[in-house]
């Protein structure tokens, strides 16, 4: 098994998680990823270079680990607004007028969203379409998105 050190924000803490083999490739210093963590998908920065658990296991357990560990579910990258695809059941909606304005407000005061969007491989919507029409509207070329999530995953996340 394979393995990576991720920061989640700006403390200096940084956790172990577990690198799938699908995302082995993607999965380098400073790369961005997505992370199931104890409090939900989180994303944070690769910290070290992906190594196998049995060279670091000593290290791991010193500096706090838990197993089995938890893993990286995907890469992020910014994903241009305009190759984005909308599927149609997300066309025939209409976000309440709240859900936008919400968004409106968390770019105006933090200059980004507070989440990101997922995308399939092929670049269709799966979540964030609030994002996506704010960013539309404000013209931004790209958005902060989550890509190569694995099936298991992909099917459970809740739409917006």
């Amino acid at each position: 098994m394979n393995v990576a050190m991720i920061k989640h924000g700006n403390c200096g803490k940084v956790y172990w998680f577990e690198v799938p083999d699908h995302l082995a490739d993607k999965v380098k210093p400073n790369a961005r990823v997505a992370c199931d963590t104890a409090r939900g998908r989180k994303c944070g920065v690769v910290v070290g270079s992906v190594v196998n658990d049995a060279d670091v296991r000593e290290l791991m357990i010193a500096s706090g680990a838990t197993f089995p560990l938890r893993k990286i579910v995907g890469t992020t990258c910014d994903v241009a607004v305009d190759s984005i695809v909308i599927p149609d059941y997300m066309k025939r909606s209409r976000p309440s007028d709240d859900k936008i304005a919400k968004r409106f407000m968390e770019y105006y005061h933090t200059g980004k969203f507070s989440t990101n969007v997922v995308v399939a491989d092929n670049n269709v919507l799966m979540d964030g379409y609030t994002a996506y029409l704010v960013a539309k509207v404000l013209k931004l070329p790209y958005l902060s998105g989550i890509k190569h999530l694995p099936k298991p995953l992909a099917e459970n996340i809740p739409f917006a």
